[in-house]
């Protein structure tokens, strides 16, 4: 009897670490789905280029750009807006580049978000200018910001 309750014992702790292995895979496998499905979803939402102007933005941007770079402020945007398509320029004395962040609610995939922006730090004479394009449709405005959204 006693090697029966032992066979049983053995046969149902099996089943059970192998139904918990096919979980976490299974698990797995969702969280994947999930995320090229979040990716998907996002795309067209935002893209950047450095060191670029829109060639219908050229004359415009110019401009604002020979007005502001004699400026002390550091980190400078201007804005253009035109139905569903929104243009951000940034302009960043001694920064190398930017971390550019789409944030959302994922509770609310409806509501729209806002575009984070982050200098990361360069040398005294570097400049940099950003283009950002975006949907606005899905894009509420922007936020520049001292702190990344991914480090402490």
């Amino acid at each position: 009897m006693k090697s029966y309750l032992d066979k049983l014992t053995y046969i149902l702790m099996i089943f059970v670490i192998l139904s918990g292995c096919s979980n976490e895979f299974n698990t797995s496998s969702n969280e994947q789905n999930n995320k090229i499905q979040i990716e998907k979803m996002l795309e067209g939402i935002y893209s950047y280029e450095y060191n670029s102007i829109e060639p219908r933005h050229k004359e415009l941007i110019n401009e604002w750009l020979s007005d502001i770079k004699n400026d002390p402020i550091l980190i400078h945007s201007h804005s253009i807006t035109n139905g569903n398509e929104g243009y951000e320029y940034l302009y960043a004395k001694g920064y190398k580049n930017f971390e550019v962040s789409f944030v959302y609610s994922v509770d609310d995939v409806f509501n729209k978000g806002r575009l984070h922006f982050v200098g990361n730090k360069g040398s005294a004479e570097d400049e940099i200018l950003v283009k950002v394009k975006y949907d606005t449709r899905y894009v509420l405005g922007t936020v520049i910001s001292d702190k990344s959204l991914f480090k402490p």
